[in-house]
């Protein structure tokens, strides 16, 4: 089978919650990434095309000193047989 037109084969949606309200300043470090601020935590959300995508996502989390509190990755909608 082969991946949707604009889809990936190895494509996972994410979620990733992080301590604190992820500062504006940041989001551009964030591209294609939905952001949620909660009351004590941002949600970050999105699909990754790849594992080294997500890793890089983690990482830029990394670099700003970002505490993190939970991720979660599943296949996405629609890459898979039913």
């Amino acid at each position: 089978m082969t991946a949707p037109e604009g889809r990936y084969p190895g494509e996972k949606e994410f979620r990733i919650v992080i301590e604190g309200q992820l500062d504006p300043r940041r989001w551009e470090w964030f591209d294609d990434v939905r952001i949620e601020k909660r009351k004590d935590s941002t949600q970050l959300a999105g699909t990754a095309r790849d594992r080294n995508e997500l890793h890089g996502l983690l990482k830029r989390i990394h670099d700003l000193n970002l505490q993190l509190i939970s991720v979660e990755v599943g296949r996405a909608a629609g890459t898979h047989n039913e």
